[in-house]
Order: structure tokens, then C-alpha cells, then sequence
């Protein structure tokens, strides 16, 4: 979990490096890819299908054996950058977060905090269909995101909210992250 940590910031660093590379080559692959839904094969156990909010661009993807990030550029300055994340997890044992139990629950929530840092404020929120959300305000300004994710059979499925320049997140970017992940759903 804390090698996933490392390589998700240093893969955010790079994807940010990129991201005008990928606004580029998004004109052309708005044929192909809906701006309006998303779906993320996970290696055919199941689909995780993304509703993308109007004000968001789908400029690209990473793809790896055991991660999932999808580059959402906003469509106006004052809004943040937006990934989707589907990430493998081992301390869930291929179970979804209904499964688990407190103590498995708040095992999983102690690796986050000590890979996340020092300045982090964790919560939990729900969807509005109910599905339990894991979430984490990194209030370092020089890694400020929101980071928030549920679990489904060992992977967590989320999105992370990072401030663009000149930027602060607050309460309405942690509504729009848990609005968009209630737009979720999972196909098996």
C-alpha cells in the first residue's frame, strides 16, 4: 500500500507534466472516447462505468497491471483536475468494503494516514445510494488533494481532486467528488 502511495504521487507529477499533451490529442479522440461515460475494464472481473460531469474533459488514461488513473481536465480555469482511480488492494483481500470488518476497515485507514503523511484530515461520507466512502484531505499545500474511494472485490474504486494553480480545494470539491463517484456503478 505504501509502494501504491509513492507511485500514485510520482504518477500524478507525470500525468500532470503530460496532461497538455493528452489535451492535444483529446480533440482527435473525442470520436472514439464518450466525454459523457466512461468504462474501465478491470481484468474482466468487472466494469466500472463513469459518468463524466459536463464541466470535465476525459483527456487520458494510465493504465497498469494493478492501476487505473483517467485524466479529467476541467473545462474552466477555476475548477480542479480530476483523475479516476481503480487501484488493486491487498489488504482487502479481494472483498468489497461491505464485507469487511471495523478493525479490517480501520487497518486499511492507518496505512493510508501513515503513507499520506502528517497532514491529512480523514472522514467517511457516503454516496447517495448508500455505498460507504474512505476519505482524505491532504492539506500540504505542496500535495493538496482530496483522495476518496470505496472497495469493491480488493480494488478501490475513487477519484482524487487536485487544486489547480493558484488554487485551494474546500467543502464544494469534496461534494463534487462524492456527486461523481454516486455516478459510479459496477458491472459484473
Amino acid at each position: 500500500m505504501k509502494l501504491k502511495g509513492c507511485f500514485l504521487i510520482a504518477l500524478l507529477v507525470v500525468m500532470l507534466t503530460v496532461s497538455c499533451a493528452f489535451a492535444e490529442t483529446a480533440t482527435e479522440a473525442k470520436t472514439e472516447i464518450s466525454t459523457e461515460t466512461k468504462k474501465i475494464d478491470v481484468k474482466g472481473k468487472f466494469t466500472v462505468t463513469a459518468e463524466i460531469p459536463e464541466s470535465y474533459d476525459y483527456v487520458g488514461e494510465f493504465v497498469t497491471e494493478e492501476l487505473y488513473l483517467g485524466l479529467l481536465n476541467p473545462k474552466k480555469p477555476e475548477y480542479p483536475l480530476g483523475m479516476i482511480t481503480v487501484a488493486f488492494d491487498e489488504l482487502a483481500d479481494g472483498r468489497s468494503i461491505g464485507e469487511m470488518s471495523e478493525d479490517e476497515i480501520r487497518g486499511i485507514i492507518s496505512v493510508d494516514e501513515s503513507t499520506l503523511g502528517e497532514n491529512v484530515e480523514f472522514s467517511e461520507r457516503e454516496t447517495t445510494h448508500g455505498t460507504r466512502l474512505l476519505c482524505y484531505f491532504v492539506k500540504d499545500p505542496e500535495e493538496m488533494r482530496f483522495e476518496i474511494y470505496t472497495i469493491y472485490k480488493g480494488y478501490q474504486i475513487g477519484c482524487m481532486i487536485l487544486p489547480g494553480e493558484g488554487q485551494t480545494l474546500n467543502e464544494d470539491n469534496f461534494k463534487m467528488a462524492t456527486d461523481f463517484l454516486s455516478e459510479v456503478w459496477i458491472i459484473e
